[in-house]
């Protein structure tokens, strides 16, 4: 799909040929950037059913990526995580893309409860989106975070 600002959006897998594009950017982001301890940012749940989604820029260029797992639960609901844009693309719209793009298919495959946990600097960006805060701050990975939680809404028709 071709986002209105240029960005186009893929849905990858963890071991396909867009794989090492995803590892790269949270690598650079979530390792390099801010920190995070490398044993904590790959998950088994990154080759065994998450869906992983790429933002390329309008020369091509993978420069953002967002994670799109399975909650158990009744209903079951959608965890959105590893959202990262490379430091050099912020601010242009590849979050916003890649955001919508991820809440959209989690929608087509009818999940009407979306979560995720935001670091906590980043909690204006997902209200963006119709996130609200649903828990205390947390830490993870050595970082504030607090639980945000969604409805999606039903698809026009």
């Amino acid at each position: 799909m071709t986002h209105p600002d240029s960005f186009s959006i893929r849905e990858v897998t963890w071991n396909g040929p867009d794989g090492d594009d995803v590892r790269r950017i949270r690598r650079r982001v979530f390792i390099e950037e801010q920190k995070y301890p490398e044993e904590l940012e790959w998950e088994a749940e990154d080759a065994a059913g998450a869906r992983h989604f790429l933002a390329f820029d309008g020369e091509g260029k993978a420069i953002a990526v967002a994670r799109l797992l399975v909650m158990d639960g009744t209903p079951p609901a959608a965890k959105i995580g590893r959202l990262a844009v490379l430091k050099e693309h912020r601010g242009q719209g590849a979050g916003s893309a890649i955001m919508e793009a991820t809440i959209a298919r989690a929608r087509e495959l009818g999940f009407r409860r979306l979560v995720l946990s935001s670091q906590t600097h980043a909690l204006n960006f997902y209200e963006r989106f119709g996130f609200r805060a649903a828990a205390p701050e947390h830490m993870e990975a050595g970082q504030p975070h607090r639980w945000m939680e969604r409805e999606t809404e039903e698809e026009e028709g």
